[in-house]
């Protein structure tokens, strides 16, 4: 079972989680003005970013695990997909604020043999158990060394500038085992990995 707006490319698959929101910004001012004095607009707020990807593995991983009821005790982290704010492309890891953690939950003997949370907005969803497996993918057993932002740095560097809306971070099966990657969907419907052991990219499929 693979999760919603999963694109397939050969052997991998670059997911998407759909997701709503994002902040206007307010501009206020106060009380009458002088003759000839100009209203002065209240700074600007912005939302601070989203941890990287690196940090919340581990805030995700405890949550699952700490359930009320135990059924996700032996939970380990099996990709976690993040996407933009209303899907608008960005050329930063900080545009990813949205994550999607999945679980592979079979150690734990539940009924439920995978798990779902979502990351949006700052904060945690709920842990959502799944009867199915999910596939197509190796276990994740700690986060990768290299942050989302390096590895956009990597990319940069090999030679692509297109924006992206979606990255995926999971370790896909094939023939070989490969250590765990980052998957960009680029705007110009390219797909391409970061291996986050050697810092290659690589570009996948035609």
């Amino acid at each position: 079972m693979r999760g919603n707006g999963v694109k397939a490319v050969g052997v991998l698959t670059v997911a998407g989680v759909m997701a709503a929101g994002g902040s206007a910004l307010a501009v206020s001012a106060a009380g009458a003005a002088p003759t000839g004095a100009h209203l002065r607009a209240a700074p600007a707020t912005q939302k601070a970013p989203a941890p990287d990807v690196t940090v919340l593995f581990g805030r995700a991983l405890a949550r699952a695990r700490a359930t009320r009821k135990p059924l996700f005790a032996k939970a380990v982290v099996y990709e976690a997909d993040g996407s933009t704010a209303n899907h608008r492309p960005t050329s930063t890891a900080s545009g990813i604020n949205t994550w999607r953690f999945v679980f592979d939950n079979t150690a734990s003997h539940s009924k439920y043999a995978s798990a779902t949370l979502a990351y949006h907005a700052g904060r945690f969803g709920k842990v959502v158990g799944i009867k199915e497996p999910f596939l197509e993918d190796l276990r994740i057993p700690k986060p990768p060394k290299m942050t989302l932002a390096a590895a956009v740095k990597r990319l940069r560097r090999a030679g692509y500038k297109s924006s992206f809306k979606f990255v995926t971070m999971r370790r896909p099966v094939g023939p070989t085992t490969v250590p765990t990657l980052y998957l960009f969907a680029l705007s110009n419907s390219r797909n391409v990995s970061v291996n986050t052991v050697t810092g290659k990219v690589s570009k996948l499929g035609s």
